[in-house]
């Protein structure tokens, strides 16, 4: 009986975790509180800089400042689409205003091209609202579980590249870069 009962203590103690996490990831997307850091990428051939990957963290100092836990949060809540565009937006705007030279390489599951709340006009529009224009942006595909419709990912990208933005794929299968 003893047991029993410690055993379900524990489950009651790993699901008030599970909770306490749960509503912490919706604080974050709630406040947008994500941080952009821009790596730079070199031309060997020139020594210059090419353009900049566009890479997203959670709170400093908090369970999901690593972009794998912040990701699978939002693939275990169902928010991967809604966490996606305000990575994307908050990327957008950070460049901007840095007046960064050379392109933008802009890591997005091929999942997401593919969700109904990933629009490419919208996305298009707000390049233009910021002052950036579509061939400035590479779009790598990254997944760190490859599972879509290879079918429809293609197609979504047509649409993006007949908008001027480039596509690329980054490390598909291999996750989340650090």
């Amino acid at each position: 009986m003893e047991n029993d009962t410690m055993g379900l203590d524990r489950l009651e103690v790993q699901a008030e975790r599970r909770e306490a996490r749960a509503q912490l990831f919706r604080e974050i997307l709630e406040r947008r509180a994500l941080t952009c850091v821009f790596q730079p990428i070199v031309s060997f051939a020139d020594r210059r800089i090419f353009g900049y990957e566009a890479l997203i963290r959670g709170p400093k100092d908090s369970v999901f400042q690593s972009p794998v836990d912040l990701f699978d949060a939002a693939q275990d809540s169902g928010a991967l689409v809604e966490l996606s565009v305000i990575c994307v937006n908050t990327v957008l705007k950070h460049f901007a205003a840095l007046r960064l030279p050379g392109k933008l390489f802009l890591n997005i599951s091929p999942g997401v091209v593919v969700a109904p709340g990933f629009d490419p006009v919208r996305g298009g529009h707000n390049l233009a609202r910021l002052g950036l224009r579509p061939d400035q942006v590479i779009i790598e595909l990254t997944e760190h579980h490859p599972t879509f419709n290879f079918k429809q990912v293609h197609d979504s990208l047509l649409v993006f590249r007949g908008m001027g933005f480039e596509v690329a794929i980054d490390d598909l299968g291999e996750g989340f870069s650090s």
